[in-house]
């Protein structure tokens, strides 16, 4: 057996040879238990995986239900949760059903009472005295004072709540604290039982003058908030205990949402990079100047759209601020603007606004247009032009851009059924909700849009 114990041991868990002494020192003691209390023994270590325990010991009885050995098994927590409260908080776990499986079908239903193998604090293994469940319909216990103030109100409230007096024993529990227990294993009723022997988390007694309030996940993946309360003059406490699965698989469920969104940001930010690519191969070949201008606004027009996706996959969530995405257009034209004759200095200031996506991909493409605009018709004769662009919150609900150039100014009534400018003002009344207004003389030209933001 001895060999046994350690080979399951250096397989299974980070257990020190010293640790292994003292296990093999335990299984030679099961005999005598499994004779004494006419129980199946087992003993229990806990495995690398935080959720598995491995059996590496085990004594029969003549009628138990078990038709093979155990020992080798891995088992896991959703089945015997009384294992690993042991485990957890290293004190004993009293009257706990678990399941029992053998090839890979369940063999009944179990009552275990589990208590630590320690190695100085540390919890090295468990003792499992275990019987099967004969009788699964237990008898509830009614708390008393069924007629009090205080037992009504526990009743309505959907939170378990417990109240234990100085000495540790459970004077009231209502039935929702009586259903939280039973979801997690316990047969009997906890009434009247000592809380040491049922706490979740593991806390025996509040320290002097302390509350606190934790969060545990237990047995089949649910989570409880519990909070500990000291009553007045050392009456005992009251514990409070909520289930925060739903909350806690929303919140995962969230985390998962969020991954997949920045994975498709990531992909539509690669696919229009390849568009843009295609885009300029085609634009090297093409011998018309007015084809590869096209071609260019075109490319101009995906990048500003690809900049919100680059954003967004970086920060992970779907809220953009506009300063972010307009200055990323100012640092592309800044590249152009090197090449070119015309020395143009582009100025962003004002507000933080942030929007979704949606709205934050259809403002890069007006910006984008508006200052492609004063690139081309703005500063035809210049040497230098100067553009500067506003970011204001607005108000109620509205925010707005005004883009101005200190350009040569052009007929509003005369130019202003451009491409550019009516995919503005498409985008701007379809989109944005909002309304456009341009002002140009020969001081330069000022265009004005604003956007819902709520």
């Amino acid at each position: 057996m001895s060999n046994r114990i350690e080979s399951l041991c250096k397989k299974y868990t980070d257990l020190t040879p010293e640790d292994i002494i003292m296990i093999q020192q335990e299984a030679s003691r099961l005999k005598e238990y499994c004779d004494s209390t006419k129980k199946d023994i087992f003993i229990d270590c806990p495995c690398r995986e935080e959720y598995e325990a491995v059996v590496v010991a085990e004594c029969l009885t003549e009628d138990s239900p078990y038709d093979k050995s155990t020992v080798g098994f891995i088992v896991r927590e959703k089945d015997e949760p009384a294992v690993f409260r042991t485990f957890r908080y290293g004190i004993a776990t009293d009257a706990v059903e678990a399941k029992v499986f053998q090839k890979d079908e369940l063999r009944g239903n179990m009552i275990q009472w589990v208590k630590p193998i320690l190695n100085e604090k540390k919890v090295i293994g468990v003792l499992i005295f275990e019987h099967q469940n004969e009788n699964r319909a237990e008898q509830q216990i009614e708390s008393p004072d069924r007629d009090s103030k205080a037992y009504w109100l526990g009743e309505f409230v959907d939170e378990g709540v417990l109240l234990v007096d100085s000495d540790g024993m459970i004077k009231y529990r209502n039935k929702a604290a009586y259903q939280i227990f039973r979801q997690q294993g316990y047969l009997y009723d906890i009434y009247g039982r000592e809380y040491s022997g049922i706490s979740l988390n593991g806390k025996i007694h509040v320290p002097t003058g302390q509350n606190e309030t934790i969060e545990k996940v237990l047995s089949g993946g649910r989570y409880f908030r519990i909070k500990t309360r000291k009553l007045e003059n050392n009456q005992g406490y009251v514990v409070i205990i909520r289930d925060i699965t739903r909350l806690k698989q929303n919140e995962k469920e969230l985390i998962l949402k969020s991954t997949a969104i920045q994975e498709i940001h990531h992909r539509i930010k690669n696919n229009l990079q390849m568009i843009m690519s295609l885009l300029q191969m085609q634009k090297r070949r093409v011998t018309d100047q007015e084809m590869s201008s096209i071609l260019q606004d075109t490319m101009s027009r995906i990048m500003s759209i690809s900049m919100t996706h680059e954003i967004l996959l970086n920060k992970g969530i779907d809220e953009v601020n506009l300063s972010e995405v307009v200055n990323k257009l100012v640092e592309h034209y800044n590249m152009i603007n090197d090449g070119c004759g015309c020395r143009v200095s582009i100025i962003l200031e004002g507000d933080d606004v942030f929007v979704n996506s949606e709205m934050s991909s259809t403002i890069a493409l007006i910006v984008n247009e508006l200052i492609q605009n004063c690139f081309k018709y703005a500063f035809i004769g210049r040497s230098q032009g100067k553009i500067r662009i506003h970011i204001s919150h607005g108000f109620m609900g509205y925010a707005n851009i005004v883009i101005q150039d200190d350009g040569v100014g052009f007929d509003v009534n005369e130019h202003g059924s451009s491409l550019g400018l009516r995919i503005v003002k498409s985008l701007v009344q379809d989109k944005c909700k909002g309304r456009l207004e341009i002002q140009s003389d020969e001081y330069g030209t000022s265009t004005m849009f604003d956007f819902r933001t709520k």
